[in-house]
């Protein structure tokens, strides 16, 4: 089954290890070109949102400011990804109780390939962040474990992942969607600042 590696980030999950960015294996016609999207798939509004700002630093995805607010006093540390930039951010030890990743996946082909994908997910929950489509997109659903997936279709070849692990004792340890959805927010304010 082709779909993201987030199982791998669910083994780790429960072990206490930092979720890895999800990689997703294209399927054979991966290549959906918008003319053979799924018709279910919405449209990304114009402008699109220029990820190649942060390419560079994908931790500045995050300002100084919003950073402090969804992890403290921790850093983001640049990861290496297959799909594009990343970053991730290790708080669960602060008062925000998570650890998350940002990446920046401008290899597989937007938002579309996602919904052409949509059966291969046990989640699936459209929704919208900062005007921009996203979905809750994960292989096995470990939302009640504190852990979330948002992929967000920022440009029609990029989606940008959200992905939350929340410590134990998080008081929305088992519904954190609304996290990643809120840092995904943030990400999208901080690409509009700069489209």
């Amino acid at each position: 089954m082709a779909a993201f590696g987030l199982l791998a980030g669910v083994v780790l999950a429960g072990c206490g290890a930092t979720p890895a960015p999800a990689t997703t294996t294209p399927t054979s016609g991966a290549a959906t070109s918008a003319s053979s999207a799924p018709n279910d798939a919405p449209t990304v509004p114009q402008p699109e949102l220029d990820t190649a700002q942060i390419a560079g630093s994908p931790c500045s995805v995050l300002s100084t400011e919003q950073a402090r607010e969804v992890a403290g006093s921790v850093r983001g540390e640049v990861r290496e990804s297959p799909l594009g930039p990343s970053c991730r951010w290790l708080a669960s030890d602060t008062p925000a109780k998570n650890h998350f990743s940002i990446t920046v996946n401008n290899q597989l082909g937007g938002i579309a390939q996602l919904y052409a994908r949509k059966s291969n997910f046990k989640v699936w929950e459209p929704a919208q962040v900062g005007g921009y489509p996203a979905v809750v997109a994960m292989d096995a659903d470990a939302r009640s474990k504190g852990l979330c997936r948002l992929e967000i279709g920022t440009a029609q070849k990029t989606v940008v992942a959200v992905q939350v692990q929340l410590t134990v004792g998080a008081a929305d340890y088992a519904n954190p969607c609304p996290r990643a959805t809120g840092i995904g927010e943030m990400v999208v304010a901080t690409l509009k600042g700069g489209s």
